[in-house]
């Protein structure tokens, strides 16, 4: 079975393209929902409250990612002590989920920053979702009722796109003139037959 990750820069439209993965039968991991969903469990409470302050728990008693995302983007050393803090849970986790999986040619990763935090090189193959930043902007300002500048600061947080499409294996245009359809069956041939090969 062939590990696979799935990135892309904020907007690009990655948990669409792994939508589309899943629709044709592959199984896939959301790093960014287990992520959320660590934050959200009580075993990173402690650790939250004393690197972030109290004012990051909501009214629900959860972590507001809003307020936590405002201090973390704002603060580079805080950025990286909340991915200290939530990666390696994550990582178990998918470490977990892919033990059940193992009767698949593939599976995948959708991971924000897979080749920032140097977790890339622990996957076969890499595909990188790709779209012009205007429209990458314009679809976070309307997902998440963001202001333009707060959406800037994220992507000023991550890797250039060009740097992303060199260092993948596949590269999918996510940019409403190329159909993504074609994208994906192509790619998905091409890592079916690779696993039969392996």
């Amino acid at each position: 079975m062939l590990k696979i990750g799935l990135t892309g820069n904020i907007g690009s439209g990655k948990t669409t393209i792994a939508r589309i993965f899943e629709i044709i039968g592959v199984q896939v991991f959301y790093a960014d929902t287990c992520a959320r969903n660590v934050l959200n469990s009580t075993e990173l409470t402690p650790e939250l409250l004393l690197n972030f302050g109290e004012t990051i728990i909501g009214a629900d008693g959860l972590v507001d990612r809003k307020v936590l995302a405002s201090i973390v983007f704002n603060d580079e050393q805080k950025l990286v002590t909340l991915n200290t803090m939530v990666h390696p849970k994550v990582r178990s986790k998918f470490h977990e989920w892919i033990h059940q999986k193992s009767h698949q040619d593939y599976v995948v990763l959708e991971a924000a920053i897979l080749f920032e935090t140097g977790y890339a090189s622990q996957f076969d193959k890499i595909i990188a979702v790709v779209a012009p930043m205007e429209q990458r902007m314009s679809r976070v300002v309307e997902r998440d009722h963001a202001q333009p500048d707060e959406v800037l600061k994220r992507m000023q947080h991550q890797m250039p796109e060009e740097t992303i499409m060199e260092l993948a294996d596949f590269v999918i245009q996510n940019n409403n003139h190329q159909l993504v359809m074609p994208q994906v069956l192509e790619i998905d041939k091409i890592l079916r037959d690779l696993s039969h090969c392996k």
